[in-house]
C-alpha cells in the first residue's frame, strides 16, 4: 500500500509505523460507512480486544 510522505514522526506520539498503517487502514475501511455499519465494526473491534484480554487472563497466546 502506498502512502503519501509522512511529515510527523510516529515516534513522538509513541506510535510505531505499523500503528500508523493501521490507523490508515482503518480509516479507509470507515470513510462510506453508515451509522449501523460502524456500530457493528466497533462492537466486533470490542469483541476481539474482549478475547484477546481473557485469553491472556487465562495464560494463552494472543493472535
Amino acid at each position: 500500500m502506498a502512502h503519501k510522505s509522512n511529515p510527523l514522526n510516529p515516534a513522538m506520539y509513541g506510535l510505531t509505523q505499523q500503528d500508523v498503517e493501521r490507523v490508515i487502514r482503518i480509516h479507509s475501511m470507515c470513510k462510506g460507512m453508515d451509522e449501523d455499519a460502524f456500530e457493528q465494526m466497533e462492537t466486533a473491534a470490542q469483541s476481539i480486544k474482549l478475547v484477546a484480554s481473557l485469553k491472556k487472563l487465562d495464560g494463552r497466546p494472543v493472535a
